[in-house]
């Protein structure tokens, strides 16, 4: 959550674009280096499913284990290219 300028406060989410996704597993390594101070994919709270067929990546975010980093999320700084954006929820 996030307190805008007039005091409101906006609830925020990770929105993924799938399409967008390399596969590059940064963001999976900049989650567990913020949570576990370690740069080891199987302790990110994101998981990469790829089909090996069409070549697609889609990430799955675990809400259980993601805490938003506390409004700044490590994925979406840093992922290039741009396959996670912190939005609004609801918000396009």
């Amino acid at each position: 959550m996030r307190t805008s300028a007039i005091g409101k406060t906006i609830q925020m989410t990770i929105k993924i674009y799938p399409e967008k996704c390399r596969g590059c597993l940064s963001c999976m390594l900049a989650c567990s280096f913020k949570k576990y101070r370690v740069f080891n994919i199987l302790k990110s709270c994101i998981k990469l499913k790829r089909d090996v067929e069409t070549e697609t990546y889609t990430l799955i975010i675990d809400e259980d284990c993601c805490d938003l980093c506390s409004g700044e999320p490590e994925c979406v700084n840093a992922c290039p290219y741009d396959a996670l954006i912190f939005a609004p929820v609801g918000g396009d």
